[in-house]
């Protein structure tokens, strides 16, 4: 996968970018801040965490996994040796916790004293000073995270999803960097209108594609719609369970969780984390107390993929069917993509 060495290499929303860079300024002669990072799965926050590490002079990064860490002792000592190895020697580190919601909350809470004072407490209550480094932290759900640990960081980031014009970006560098065979241009626009905005969506499908067609010198959109309509994957990026789960809510108007997982044989969280988001995020569906609702635009999408009995929307009714961030194909992003060829 194509990894961004700097901040201009990083593509991202103008937002995003000047996030990135308020924080580069701020370590000039000295350290970066600490920093939280907010964003989906698949969007970029360890690629950013590496730019974030050469453009401000960092030799190392040190990554944990929230979701293997079990007690504060275990957070304790991954710190430490960090701090033993590489600070001490005056190596200037990142220790970055990625998915830092799942810590346990006492681990969570060991990180206070670092981002407040710089000192690491064990638990005998022994105080150490840390020279060198950043504590640099990514969730998917910083909802979860202790309160007082998202009000300690000095900048937090919002790495959002991408627009299909920077999704274009990103697959075509991937393509150019890592594939011996050519995308076209519009080959490449369909596999960014189902990638939801995730770069890591879009490559996986341009590698599971290129491997598909390993004997094809330049893949085309017949290819592309052939290796889609084969997994059940529709114009909009839907899966067979999204349009299972819109048919359900046609059917029965405003419903509750409870009742729409025992209806479609799902399981709560995947309705909640995998299911239910891009379908807001495209105004499909609406969330209320009273439960899920499918909107007018979703009722419309399930009548025109049942009336032309295909999973391949025209490009009219694509754009028009999932407003704004769709619109974001027009011409304008076609003419601003850089040739694969």
């Amino acid at each position: 996968m194509y990894q961004p060495q700097t901040i201009d290499e990083y593509i991202c929303s103008e937002e995003t970018k000047r996030a990135v860079q308020d924080a580069i300024n701020q370590s000039k002669g000295g350290l970066l801040p600490h920093i939280l990072i907010r964003g989906q799965s698949g969007c970029g926050k360890t690629s950013l965490v590496n730019v974030l590490k050469n453009e401000s002079g960092y030799e190392h990064v040190v990554s944990i996994m929230g979701n293997t860490v079990s007690t504060i002792e275990e957070l304790y000592s991954r710190i430490q040796d960090c701090v033993n190895k590489y600070t001490r020697l005056c190596k200037k580190t990142i220790v970055f916790i990625d998915e830092v919601h799942r810590l346990p909350k006492k681990a969570q809470e060991l990180l206070f004293p670092i981002l407040d004072n710089g000192v690491l407490i064990n638990k005998l209550g022994t105080r150490s000073q840390v020279y060198e480094l950043t504590i640099v932290c990514a969730t998917t759900d910083s909802g979860a995270m202790l309160l007082p640990l998202r009000n300690r960081f000095n900048v937090t980031i919002d790495v959002t999803k991408h627009s299909i014009k920077n999704m274009l970006r990103i697959l075509a560098n991937n393509c150019m960097q890592f594939l011996p065979q050519t995308f076209s241009e519009e080959s490449l626009l369909k596999v960014a209108n189902r990638s939801r905005g995730v770069p890591r969506t879009g490559i996986t499908f341009v590698n599971n594609i290129h491997v598909k067609y390993a004997n094809t010198q330049e893949i085309l959109c017949e290819n592309v719609e052939d290796f889609f309509t084969e997994r059940g994957i529709d114009g909009v990026g839907l899966l067979p369970r999204d349009r299972e789960y819109l048919a359900f809510l046609s059917k029965s108007g405003t419903i509750g969780l409870d009742a729409i997982a025992f209806g479609i044989q799902l399981d709560k969280t995947v309705i909640c984390d995998e299911i239910e988001p891009y379908l807001l995020q495209i105004g499909f569906i609406v969330k209320s107390g009273r439960g899920r609702k499918i909107t007018n635009i979703g009722n419309e999408y399930l009548s025109l993929i049942n009336s032309t009995k295909t999973m391949q929307i025209s490009q009219d009714c694509y754009e028009r069917l999932a407003g704004a961030y769709i619109q974001e194909i027009a011409g304008v992003v076609r003419r601003s993509v850089p040739d694969m060829k």
